[in-house]
C-alpha cells in the first residue's frame, strides 16, 4: 500500500492537471511512461468516483453544482461513511454527545463522531469565512447562501438571509411585470376572487339563517334538518309541536345538564341541525378590478380593460402576491440554485486555500 504525506497529497492535488498530461501512474500509483499508464485518473479523481459510486449525498451535490471536493471534503464524506458502518454495531454502550443527547454506541463510534463534528466546524467556518471575505461581506450584511449556513434563519416572511426587502421586491416587479397582461389578470383573479361555498336564492349564507332557529335552534326551517335520536334519519321538523321535536330530535353541540348553586338541576337543550345541502350553490365574486370602472353604466367605455402593473397594486396587494410565490413558486428554490452554483465555482477557483493543519493526519 502506498502511503503519502499531507504535503505530497497536497501538491499532487494543485498540481493535478500538470501530473496527469505528463505524469500518469500506474495502479499502484508509481509514475509510468506517457500512454503505459493504466488509468488517467488521480489519486484524488478516484476517491471522489468512490463517493459517487456509493451514491454520497455531500459529494454528488458538490459536482451537481459544478464543484470539486477538495480533500477535506472527502475526509468528511469517509468519516461520514465510517461513522454509518460503525452505527450499525450493537451495543448497551451509552455517551452524551456534544448537544447532551445520550446516544448508543461504541467507543469507536463516538470517536468518529467527535472527530467529524470537530473537522466539519472548523472547515466549515474556514470556507465560510473565506466566501464571504471574497464577496466583501461585512457584519450586518445579509450573506450569501453556503452548504454550511443552508440558509436556516429565514425570518417570519420567508426570507432568506441573503435577499434584503429591497431586492425581494425588485425580483418582484420584473416577475410581475415580464407576464403578460393576461397572465397578471388571471393571477390577480386567482388572490383576490371570492367564492362563497353556500348561498341560498336570496343570497344568504348558513351563518345567516342560524340566526332564524332561535337560542336553541328548535325552530323548523327549509334549509336545516333536525336529526332523530334513534334512527338517525333527518326531518325537517315541519308542523311539529316543540313537546315533540324534544321528544324526538338529537340533541347537539351547546347542550348540558346545569346544577345551580339552589340544589336545582337544568338541563340546557340545543338541537343539532344539519344544512340541507340540496338548498344552497356555490357563489363565485370575480375581482373587477383588472376592468375600468370609473365610467357609468350607460357609456361604452364601461367594457374597456385596464391593466395592472406592480407599482399600481396596493400594498397590501403586492404583500399577498410575494408571500405565496415565496412559499409555493419557484422564488427562492431558484435563487438557491443559482447561489449554489455560484458558491461551488468559488470553491472550485479557490481550492487549497483552507488551512493544512486539518489535514495532518489525511491517509497516512
Amino acid at each position: 500500500m502506498r502511503v503519502i504525506t499531507n504535503e505530497e497529497y497536497q501538491k499532487e492535488i494543485s498540481n493535478e492537471a500538470f501530473v496527469e498530461q505528463e505524469h500518469p501512474r500506474d495502479s499502484d500509483g508509481k509514475f509510468v511512461k506517457k500512454g503505459t499508464g493504466s488509468s488517467g485518473k488521480s489519486l484524488h479523481d478516484k476517491r471522489i468516483e468512490k463517493f459517487v459510486e456509493k451514491n454520497d449525498f455531500y459529494i454528488k451535490r458538490m459536482l451537481e453544482k459544478g464543484g470539486k471536493p477538495n480533500a477535506t471534503d472527502l475526509e468528511i464524506a469517509e468519516l461520514l461513511d465510517k461513522i454509518g458502518k460503525e452505527s450499525k454495531i450493537k451495543t448497551n454502550r451509552t455517551f452524551i454527545d456534544s448537544n447532551g443527547d445520550e446516544i448508543t454506541g461504541t467507543a469507536k463510534y463516538e470517536k468518529l463522531r467527535k472527530e467529524y463534528n470537530e473537522l466539519t466546524s472548523k472547515h466549515g467556518k474556514e470556507e465560510e469565512d473565506a466566501y464571504r471575505e471574497s464577496y466583501g461581506w461585512k457584519k450586518g450584511d445579509n450573506y450569501r447562501w453556503t452548504p454550511h449556513n443552508d440558509w436556516e434563519d429565514y425570518d417570519t416572511d420567508y426570507d432568506p438571509p441573503s435577499v434584503t426587502k429591497e431586492e425581494t421586491e425588485g425580483m418582484m416587479r420584473k416577475y410581475w411585470n415580464d407576464m403578460s397582461r393576461n397572465e397578471r389578470e388571471d393571477r390577480y383573479s386567482y388572490f383576490f376572487s371570492k367564492s362563497i361555498p353556500y348561498v341560498n336564492e336570496d343570497g344568504d349564507t348558513p351563518e345567516d339563517l342560524r340566526k332564524s332557529l332561535g337560542e336553541d335552534h328548535s325552530i323548523p326551517s327549509d334549509y336545516f334538518f333536525f336529526t332523530d335520536k334513534k334512527t338517525r334519519k333527518q326531518f325537517r321538523g315541519t308542523g311539529m309541536t316543540e313537546e315533540e321535536i324534544k321528544e324526538r330530535a338529537e340533541h347537539g353541540i351547546g347542550s348540558a345538564t346545569i346544577h345551580h348553586t339552589d340544589g336545582s338541576v337544568e338541563n340546557k337543550i340545543v338541537y343539532d341541525r344539519p344544512l340541507d345541502y340540496s338548498k344552497f350553490e356555490r357563489k363565485n365574486i370575480p375581482s373587477k378590478n383588472f376592468h375600468n370602472e370609473k365610467w357609468s353604466s350607460d357609456e361604452r367605455e364601461q367594457s374597456r380593460k385596464i391593466d395592472k402593473l406592480w407599482d399600481d397594486l396596493t400594498e397590501d396587494e403586492r404583500s399577498e402576491i410575494t408571500h405565496d410565490e415565496k412559499i409555493y413558486g419557484d422564488f427562492y428554490p431558484n435563487l438557491q440554485s443559482d447561489q449554489e452554483k455560484s458558491f461551488y465555482e468559488w470553491k472550485q477557483k479557490n481550492d487549497g486555500f483552507v488551512s493544512e493543519t486539518v489535514h495532518d493526519n489525511l491517509y497516512s
